[in-house]
């Protein structure tokens, strides 16, 4: 399966990533899209790869450290972990995650005076006698 632009192999089938887009898409489906998706999964895949492998070379010298043995297959850890390390799935899962708030948000969007104390006053009469 060589691709006529680049002659660069592809891993993945065309036709099951047709099927994928039938069960959402009620349109028709032009070859294009279904290669373009193709390219996109791909090139995420081989991204994910790589971080997986260098999440595992960690794992095995954390082992090598511990006085265990290094382990010999990649792992599903691994690979989750990679996604989790570069943020790369997690960014597009949670897109307000680059916008967190730089300061305090107070309800009702006033801010605190500094001589508002937050602790609540205790009297005498409040305190517990032990």
């Amino acid at each position: 399966m060589k691709d006529g632009k680049e002659g660069k192999m592809h891993v993945i089938p065309l036709m099951p990533i047709r099927r994928i887009i039938e069960l959402y898409c009620p349109y028709h489906i032009s070859t294009e899209a279904v290669i373009a998706l193709r390219d996109i999964l791909e090139g995420t895949g081989a991204t994910i790869a790589k971080n997986a492998v260098k999440e595992f070379k960690k794992l095995n010298e954390c082992r090598e450290k511990q006085g265990l043995k290094p382990l010999k297959r990649l792992n599903a850890w691994s690979v989750e972990n990679s996604l989790f390390s570069n943020n790369y799935l997690y960014r597009r899962k949670n897109k307000n995650w680059d916008c967190a708030p730089t300061r305090d948000i107070i309800p009702g969007g006033e801010k605190v005076s500094a001589d508002i104390s937050a602790k609540p006053e205790v009297t005498d009469d409040q305190k517990e006698v032990v």
